[in-house]
């Protein structure tokens, strides 16, 4: 036990040492990255540094609009998001909104999403250095061919103009001096059983997307989600 809880103290001692500055990227450098591997404590470090990033988000989601405030797990508006211990819930607007910091591929995945009174989420997501817009839906879920190609069909009639990266291009394109890229133009990219979305590639040519660019555009399209209108 003593041994336990001098592991614990250190593990303390060391999220207390991780903080994210503005103007740094959201992703360890590759130095970094590899001693964190070797001392096996890289992914546990990147999801901490995820939630630093996220409660910045937070902070100036709220010094934006005071109204926001937090939705208790369990509560009946809970429902639009499964599974809850996932998600940091919010009431922004007149929706509930949902914050996620999780670790898929060896890489963190930051994500921020909105519920509509359809059942279905718009989905803004970062991962592996793509900005991703994403649908999930309430309908014509699975992995055939044929649910595929209605359910893109049915994102595309009534979601078309949430897959818009201008802001992405207005923050990102003048720093990089060349237009951000758009992935999707022979179709909606997907992940299976229920999504659709195109992406952009943010992180290139040796420039990553920083803290205070993230939050910024995760800010934007919270808000936009929130305040979409189906007309």
């Amino acid at each position: 036990m003593q041994r336990y809880a001098a592991w614990v103290k250190l593990l303390c001692r060391l999220s207390g040492e991780v903080t994210v500055a503005p103007s740094e990227p959201v992703l360890l450098d590759d130095r970094s990255r590899a001693a964190l591997e070797r001392a096996r404590i890289h992914d546990g470090i990147s999801k901490l540094r995820g939630r630093r990033v996220m409660a910045a988000l937070l902070e100036q989601l709220r010094a934006e609009d005071p109204s926001v405030e937090a939705i208790a797990p369990g509560s009946e508006e809970a429902d639009a998001f499964q599974p809850q211990a996932r998600w940091q819930l919010l009431r922004l607007q007149r929706r509930v909104a949902g914050l996620e910091v999780s670790f898929s591929r060896g890489m963190p995945l930051l994500s921020g999403a909105v519920a509509m009174d359809s059942g279905d989420r718009l989905f803004w997501q970062y991962q592996n250095g793509q900005w991703r817009l994403i649908v999930i839906t309430a309908h014509h879920r699975g992995s055939t061919p044929g649910v595929i190609a209605r359910r893109h069909a049915y994102v595309a009639d009534r979601y078309s103009k949430w897959f818009d990266f201008q802001a992405v291009e207005d923050l990102l394109g003048p720093a990089r001096g060349k237009q951000v890229q758009v992935k999707g133009d022979k179709g909606f990219q997907r992940f299976n059983p229920d999504s659709a979305y195109l992406y952009a590639k943010v992180d290139q040519g040796g420039l990553r997307i920083t803290v205070s660019e993230l939050i910024q555009l995760g800010v934007h399209y919270l808000n936009r989600a929130a305040s979409w209108s189906a007309g």
